[in-house]
Formats: structure tokens, sequence, C-alpha cells
């Protein structure tokens, strides 16, 4: 679930960094020395447009195991992250990039983001069929229909391995506990004196 946390920041810092480049690029006087301006624009309408079904095919293709949208996911993010680490080639990117350092922490922060949801989408793609899905699809059923979990707060079961569920309870047997006044010791330590024996008549 970290790749799509991950994700769900990327929507805003990505959006955040392309934003304040562009207006940058486009309400200062770096845009009358920029030879490369159309590209800029062409990379912040490329994002724009592939982030938000980027974060759509990541959260359906984790939650749902599918493995052809998933390469569709991590190629998208290639192609994403390719083309924000190629604009560190422009020496007009480099400089605003040093000059203001809101930019570079959401710059930095953006790219760290999609380098993360890469790598976490792999180990997520590596792990499809161990049970995600169903489990999933389990716990969407259960909450249609208003069960509530908070109700079981105790796991018997919890700590126990494999060998101690399959073996057959068994419980210890109480000790016994008895209770003897302080007084009433030294009656029972004293001997008991013999009565004389009386033949009946």
């Amino acid at each position: 679930m970290a790749v799509l946390a991950c994700l769900q920041l990327e929507a805003f810092v990505l959006v955040a960094a392309m934003g304040l480049w562009i207006d940058t690029l486009i309400n200062t006087a770096i845009s009358k020395i920029s030879s490369h301006t159309p590209e800029y624009k062409a990379l912040f309408i490329a994002t724009s447009i592939l982030l938000l079904p980027w974060i759509t095919m990541g959260w359906y293709a984790i939650r749902r195991e599918m493995r052809i949208l998933m390469g569709f996911f991590l190629g998208t993010a290639i192609v994403l992250l390719s083309g924000w680490c190629i604009m560190f080639y422009s020496m007009v990117y480099r400089w605003t990039f040093v000059e203001w350092p809101f930019l570079a922490c959401f710059t930095v922060a953006s790219l760290i983001l999609i380098i993360a949801s890469t790598i976490l989408g792999v180990i997520c793609r590596l792990n499809f069929g161990k049970g995600l899905a169903q489990y999933l699809s389990a716990e969407a059923a259960l909450a249609s229909s208003n069960f509530a979990p908070e109700v079981f707060s105790h796991d018997e079961e919890k700590g126990k391995s494999d060998q101690d569920l399959k073996d057959p309870a068994t419980f210890d047997q109480p000790s016994i506990t008895f209770f003897i006044p302080q007084d009433s010791y030294a009656l029972l330590v004293a001997p008991i004196p013999a009565l004389p024996y009386r033949h009946p008549v």
C-alpha cells in the first residue's frame, strides 16, 4: 500500500513542481533567453495528460493484480522519470533549480516519489498471485455488509505457531488451596491425648 501513498503524494508534488517551473518560464525574463521553451511546454502538457491515467493505472493494477496494466504503469513511470531527468540537461532549468530552492525542493521530492513508486511497483509486480486481490475483495465485501472488525479486539491465535494450532487443547488442573487460620494450626500440630479404654458393661 506504500506505492498507493506515493502515487497520491505524487499527484500534488509533481503538479506543484511543474506549475512552479512553467510559471517561472512564462512569466519571468527567462522566457526571452530560453531557446527550448516549446519543448518545455510540450513536456509540461505531456506530464499533465499522463499523470492522472498513470496514477489510476497504478491503483487498479496493484489492487486487482493486472499484469498488463502494471507493465503500462511501469513504462509510463520510466517515461515520466526520463523526461524530468532530461530537464537537467537544460542550462536554464539548472540555473533556476539552483537559484530557487522552493522549486528545487518540489522537483527533488517529485523525482524521489516517482523513483519510489517505480521501485515499489516492481516489488508489487513480483508479489502478484500471493493473495492481495482476494484479501482486498473479501475486505470490500465485508465493508459493504457493514461488518465491524473493531468488535473482535482479541485474537486468540496470535503468536501461536502452526504446530500449536494443530495440537489439541489441554488445560492444566487447578491446584487445590486451603486456608488454615493461624490459631487453629496449633491444634493440628499438637498430639492428641489418648483416652482410657472402657469396657462395655
